[in-house]
């Protein structure tokens, strides 16, 4: 899996996706941020344009966090560790967002 050099914009556009959208711990950050890839990549620039291209991808990817992680919220996928922590750091970046990631990938590869 490579990498995508985004502009400075949207790496900024990202920035309040942590620990569940700005330490609210709700939605998960690494699921929006995978999501925002998708549209970045199928979308149109209004509600008429990509909707469908982008659709199905962000929802498949939803629908496989969700059947994996059994919630898409922040919260109940960290609450065994205090606060952000180092360990918190590790699972996060070990398991939820490799896992974003790759179906991702793997959705928009299907969905070219």
């Amino acid at each position: 899996m490579g990498t995508i050099d985004y502009p400075p914009d949207v790496l900024r556009a990202a920035m309040g996706f942590g620990t569940g959208i700005g330490e609210t711990r709700e939605v998960c950050g690494a699921l929006v941020g995978a999501v925002m890839a998708i549209g970045l990549r199928q979308g149109g620039i209004d509600s008429r344009q990509g909707t469908t291209r982008a659709y199905w991808p962000a929802g498949y990817l939803a629908s496989a966090f969700r059947a994996r992680f059994r919630s898409t919220a922040c919260a109940p996928l960290t609450d065994r560790f205090a606060g952000f922590d180092t360990e918190r750091q590790a699972y996060c970046g070990s398991t939820i967002l490799p896992f974003c990631a790759a179906r991702a990938q793997e959705v928009l590869e299907a969905w070219r």
